[in-house]
């Protein structure tokens, strides 16, 4: 059964696009990693896509391979208490780590953030004003690299390359971490799976933290943190 929660926002931006079944199989450790109601929202609705990709939810234990490369056995946010729900054109995802809350991570940089659970708060209450954030008319969009006052890159890379599909990122070729830049021109539609197993090997991720309004540097992700 669809919560509250989340039926206010299949109002504010419609059924999902695409959508796939999360298969049965899968319910039971969708169901141990995530708060109970996005697990139930996955469970009705499954994965798809919404405001033309800019968002889409993917299968966690499909993308797990993924959580494992970032965290690297972090001690404090164990990959194996983290689940991976969905990500942005352009490849920020958001998982859920069981300990600390909302792990975002910018892929194509490598940067992280955790939002944390408030007090008297629910896991779902912070998902779900995550989630809502994805109404703002810039979310997942993408600056162009060294060309100031250009416009965003979402509307521009989806007339050039095509729009998403279910499973699908805009990535650039070659990768930032391997000195690309972000172009219409080096903007691809690439397997989501794939493009961000490469990503995350350009690692370590870096975690910061912006509670200050600032970009204060706390540490890399892997075996040595916690």
């Amino acid at each position: 059964m669809i919560s509250d929660n989340y039926q206010y926002l299949l109002g504010m931006f419609g059924d999902l696009a695409q959508a796939e079944p999360v298969a049965p199989a899968s319910h039971a450790g969708i169901g141990r990693l995530l708060p109970p109601e996005l697990a139930g929202f996955l469970f009705e609705c499954g994965t798809g896509l919404w405001l033309d990709g800019r968002f889409q939810f993917c299968d966690p234990l499909r993308f797990q391979p993924i959580v494992d490369l970032l965290l690297q056995a972090d001690m404090d946010l164990r990959p194996d208490r983290t689940a991976m729900f969905g990500y942005s054109a352009f490849g920020e995802i958001m998982a859920w780590n069981q300990d600390h809350g909302l792990l975002q991570v910018n892929l194509p940089r490598l940067w992280a953030s955790v939002s944390h659970v408030v007090e008297g708060g629910t896991a779902d209450q912070t998902i779900i004003a995550s989630l809502a954030g994805i109404g703002d008319l810039n979310y997942g969009d993408w600056h162009e690299d060294g060309v100031d006052g250009a416009p965003l890159l979402f509307k521009r890379v989806r007339k050039a390359r095509g729009a998403l599909a279910l499973g699908e990122v805009y990535g650039f070729v070659p990768a930032l971490e391997a000195g690309g830049e972000a172009h219409v021109e080096t903007a691809r539609r690439l397997k989501a799976l794939e493009h961000f197993a490469i990503l995350a090997q350009f690692g370590p991720v870096t975690l910061f933290d912006y509670s200050s309004g600032e970009q204060v540097r706390l540490r890399e992700l892997g075996p040595q943190g916690g």
